[in-house]
């Protein structure tokens, strides 16, 4: 995938530039954010009931929107019946809306660091 196949059916007003995260099978498609809020901002980019969060990912100094698996995230999701029948775990949840190769993990942006799913 590429960053020009991100968002399908989104017409434009994503906040920040859309890239594909090419360490995951297939691609992750996320896009550059300043803030929580950048993230699911325009109507139809994420899907209802999931989170995601602005993040560093690793050393690298942009910060990109991931899905959270911040623990009151995902219980908050499940609650909403978002999870389509995912146990409650955070791997699995990663798996089902994030890619079968993703698991919840640690960010690595420093002291901006967050739980989300990456591979």
């Amino acid at each position: 995938m590429t960053a020009t196949q991100c968002y399908p059916g989104v017409d434009g007003g994503i906040v920040g530039e859309i890239t594909c995260l090419t360490k995951v099978t297939n691609g992750y498609c996320t896009h550059v954010c300043a803030q929580d809020t950048d993230c699911c901002a325009t109507a139809g980019e994420c899907l209802t009931g999931v989170k995601q969060v602005c993040s560093p990912l690793e050393n690298q100094g942009a910060q990109y929107c991931f899905l959270s698996c911040e623990d009151e995230d995902v219980q908050r999701a499940l609650a909403a019946n978002a999870d389509a029948g995912v146990d409650a775990g955070a791997d699995s949840y990663c798996q089902v809306f994030a890619g079968a190769a993703t698991s919840c993990r640690s960010s690595g942006g420093g002291n901006k660091n967050r739980k989300v799913c990456l591979p």
